[in-house]
């Protein structure tokens, strides 16, 4: 039987915050939205190939901030392949943890 609980997931976004949407404005938007409705689904997303800047992470916390936690590596180059996590905030509790940027 499967625990609907806790779902962990991980997956790969193909640039889904890289701005896409300026070039291709039905497939970006589609695909972002496609990332905001994993997220929702799972209780840990693990997310690979973002490839935004820190201000298109900041759009997809936005709509992810009510239910998750975004931990993430920032680059100031949109071609690096930026990694996150997603963690459900009911996962965590009352118990928030703020990261030092390194």
């Amino acid at each position: 039987m499967r625990d609907s609980r806790f779902k962990i997931g991980t997956f790969n976004t193909q640039a889904a915050c890289g701005r896409v949407e300026l070039y291709r404005p039905v497939r970006g938007t589609s695909r972002f939205n496609n990332l905001v409705k994993f997220i929702s689904d799972h209780t840990i997303a693990c997310l690979q190939e973002l490839h935004g800047s820190p201000s298109d992470l900041e759009q997809l916390y936005q709509h992810i901030s009510q239910t998750h936690v975004l931990v993430a590596s920032v680059n100031r180059c949109s071609n690096a392949g930026t990694v996150a996590i997603c963690i459900a905030k009911s996962l965590l509790g009352d118990k928030h943890y703020v990261l030092p940027h390194v």
